[in-house]
């Protein structure tokens, strides 16, 4: 009975205040059965609406990726990502859309589980439209299971181009845009809310040659859809944020 009550009394410290404090009162030789057993289908139940609640707001995990981003190439765009190894065969196909509504896929990948817990794939897109391009992926699964990936954006301008990355948690902490510069550009990122009133700059200054990532901080914002203004050698192009 003493090893029993031992055992007891130490499970009790991993549960919960409210469920520790019930099996206690059932445990305890001074309560009774009546009034424990009231007490813990009471909890029982409160415990089963909270979980229920707490179920409701459950978002899927995304397409699993530890790397996704597109790269200039020329005139063409060089699509790459690492993703998790799923435990059976799987497909991966490459959407592209113009105004980030209206998706179709370009390509299709064909892949099998390894022993690899990470793999790297790329597709090179061979014909991009001029002005914004935008990628995801999209995940299926041998039991017929499919998910989304985020999104990145591709737009040639003078002199280069810049890339903005959705991934791998559009407008939770922020943004991050890439430039990759063919030669020195005056670049401006500005924030503007939705009424496009300016809010912040973030960058204002002349690139030189290379790549440059421009973080877009929106932590100290509330939440709502924002814009992200990105001019480069005198191109400006919009980009959409929801916090």
């Amino acid at each position: 009975m003493k090893r029993f009550l031992l055992a007891a009394a130490i499970c009790l410290i991993c549960l919960p205040k409210g469920m520790a404090q019930n099996v206690a009162e059932l445990l305890s030789p001074d309560s009774s059965r009546t009034r424990g057993s009231q007490e813990t289908a009471a909890a029982t139940d409160e415990e089963s609406a909270s979980l229920a609640e707490a179920l409701s707001g459950y978002r899927a995990p995304a397409f699993p990726l530890t790397h996704f981003a597109v790269e200039p190439v020329a005139s063409q765009h060089q699509i790459v990502w690492t993703q998790a190894t799923p435990r059976q065969a799987f497909r991966v196909y490459v959407q592209r859309s113009f105004d980030g509504q209206s998706w179709h896929e370009i390509a299709a990948m064909v892949g099998e589980p390894t022993r690899k817990p990470l793999q790297d794939w790329s597709y090179l897109d061979p014909r991009p439209e001029p002005g914004p391009n935008f990628y995801r992926l999209r995940q299926v699964t041998a039991d017929g299971r499919s998910v989304l990936s985020e999104v990145v954006v591709a737009e040639a301008c003078p002199g280069g181009s810049h890339l903005t990355s959705l991934f791998p948690h559009p407008g939770i902490f922020g943004t991050r845009i890439h430039l990759q510069l063919d030669s020195p550009q005056a670049v401006t990122v500005r924030l503007l809310d939705s009424n496009r009133t300016l809010l912040k700059d973030i960058f204002q200054e002349t690139a030189f040659q290379g790549n440059h990532d421009v973080d877009v901080d929106l932590t100290d914002l509330p939440g709502g859809l924002y814009l992200c203004e990105i001019e480069v050698g005198g191109q400006v192009a919009t980009r959409s944020i929801r916090r």
